[in-house]
């Protein structure tokens, strides 16, 4: 056999080996390999470039954020032995994180010293497009290690949150000299990106083998994990555009397991709940990610904030949390969730039309003779409203909000995109033309600084991190936002949180919708499912998920 006979023959072994890491249409995967679907996927695997609910969920298993929360909302650090400990340190808090006996990354590669510090240098790179870029800017003044298991991070000042920890660890040995090569260029020439199979990316209880981009990502268990073993050998994550694809993929057998995070919308899921219990497990889970309605309040008619107020006295939120969530939420006054203790009462906008006209009328708008508002120039009150294309919940909200608006005299032109689109481009980039139905999700007692911090708006100087996506600038919120860092006295404490909240119900930095109930639905033979209502999510505890079908060796 010739060399080009030998060189084809080889790529033919490799392209069949790789296609048979996927089960066949016509052949049931193997019962160690647990199918999960979601709706959308993300816009990249980096796990720390972009915030994106999908990247996070489909990643956890394998590279979730180094501390997050359990179901209880506990503090967790996946890969330490026990929580994080804080210590004092002259003005500082020193944060000791002692590593597992023997954590890898999935090339077998030690995680260390190293890779924390690597981990530190890309995240205070502003052109890196880190997100809670601050954080290792500001907030982390430097790295040491006691031993090879014990990192220890030190926080400038002493800090209420300072085991919180937002950080996705990086690995410096694969990624260093692409960070080097071009630290501008670093974004587009990550590995985690360019080559998100490379063993090395990964230190969970599982690894990244396949990627088809846009279409299924196949997770293996990672040889080198020194905590509990995964009872499932692959988790394969595959998109379905749409929830009703979605839905059809999970009556057909197709799909074992649909999370709250990516998943079905309200009416799905309870009609799955009522129609086939016998098949299928609906888990509920108060949450504290937060939907809202963000707008640019760099443009003139956004900035008016009696127009602000128009909008949010206009739309009745009652009638679309009943409409299109059949009352599974609970309705949002600012970013931080009722289920936590300190929630605050601030103004609520309830539906009241007569006051938002009467604020329109102030603010200048006067109904034309189509029934649109008009300013004194002649110009429409009228703009975009976007969300995601396929999520049958956002779709239906965005026409419950276009048409309440309507009644006021403000034409609404629902525009619905791709995910990878919305949070990769539109977002960041701030190039949407008015207002954009998204998502946030609060850490526990986490002050929301990546939301409403000025430094957190998204721009050329910070890589375009940051969530705050409205462009709100307040030196007030950024003085909350620092007391919260600060001021530990539960008492006190309760006081800056109350202020922060009372802020934004004045300013309304965006229009606050509501805390959804997520409905992880999965099937019946599927044990250990535990939601989790932070981050990281509950996909981070794969490990645990187990099938009763098939005793535990």
């Amino acid at each position: 056999m010739n060399k080009k006979k030998i060189a084809l023959a080889a790529v033919a072994l490799v392209a069949v080996a790789a296609y048979s890491l996927w089960p066949t249409p016509n052949k049931a995967p193997s019962l160690h390999t647990l199918r999960i679907a979601v709706t959308q996927f993300p816009n990249n695997l980096h796990p720390a470039i972009g915030d994106d609910m999908a990247k996070s969920l489909v990643l956890a298993p394998a590279r979730p954020q180094l501390v997050g929360y359990d179901s209880k909302l506990e503090p967790v650090c996946l890969a330490c032995e026990g929580a994080p400990r804080i210590e004092r340190n002259g003005a500082n808090d020193d944060v000791v994180l002692t590593l597992r006996d023997g954590l890898a990354w999935d090339d077998g590669v030690k995680v260390g010293l190293d890779d924390f510090a690597f981990t530190l240098e890309v995240g205070r790179a502003s052109a890196s497009g880190i997100v809670h870029g601050s954080l290792y800017r500001d907030e982390i003044v430097g790295i040491t290690a006691r031993d090879a298991r014990t990192i220890v991070l030190q926080r400038n000042g002493h800090r209420c949150d300072a085991a919180a920890l937002p950080i996705h660890l990086l690995p410096a040995h694969i990624e260093r000299p692409v960070f080097l090569a071009n630290p501008d260029d670093y974004r587009a020439a990550t590995r985690f990106d360019t080559a998100p199979a490379t063993p090395g990316l990964s230190w969970s209880a599982y690894r990244v083998e396949r990627l088809e981009p846009g279409e299924r990502l196949l997770l293996a268990r990672n040889p080198h994990w020194p905590g509990p073993p995964a009872f499932f050998d692959r988790l394969i994550v595959s998109v379905r555009g749409s929830g009703a694809a979605l839905r059809a993929s999970l009556l057909a057998g197709e799909v074992d397991l649909v999370p709250g995070e990516a998943g079905l919308g309200t009416e799905q899921a309870l009609e799955i709940e009522q129609r086939h219990s016998d098949r299928f497990q609906v888990l509920w889970q108060d949450t504290l990610a937060f939907s809202r309605l963000t707008w640019p309040l760099d443009d003139p008619r956004f900035a008016d904030l009696r127009v602000r107020r128009a909008l949010a006295y206009g739309l009745d939120r009652d009638a679309l949390l009943r409409t299109v969530l059949a009352g599974k939420a609970k309705a949002a006054t600012s970013s931080t969730s009722p289920i936590l203790p300190y929630a605050a009462n601030v103004e609520s906008y309830g539906h009241d039309p007569a006051r938002a006209n009467a604020l329109l009328e102030e603010a200048g708008w006067r109904r034309g003779t189509d029934g649109v508002r008009r300013d004194k120039n002649g110009k429409r009150l009228e703009f975009e409203i976007v969300t995601t294309a396929g999520n049958r919940e956002r779709e239906l909200a965005v026409q419950v909000i276009a048409a309440d608006w309507g009644k006021l005299g403000v034409a609404a032109h629902i525009r619905l995109v791709e995910p990878r689109v919305l949070f990769g481009e539109m977002l960041p980039k701030r190039t949407i033309a008015g207002v954009a139905l998204t998502h946030y999700v609060q850490e526990p007692d986490v002050p929301p600084r990546a939301l409403r911090h000025s430094s957190s708006v998204p721009d050329d100087t910070n890589g375009h991190a940051g969530v705050n996506f409205s462009g709100y600038r307040s030196p007030q919120m950024d003085a909350l936002l620092d007391q919260l860092a600060t001021v530990c006295d539960p008492a006190a404490r309760a006081q800056v949180w109350r202020a922060l909240q009372q802020l934004e119900a004045a300013e309304l930095p965006d229009l606050p919708l509501w805390f959804a109930q997520r409905p992880t639905i999965a099937a019946k033979w599927l044990q250990s499912i535990e939601p989790v209502p932070s981050v990281p999510y509950g996909t981070a505890w794969a490990f645990r998920w187990r099938d009763s079908r098939t005793p535990v060796q």
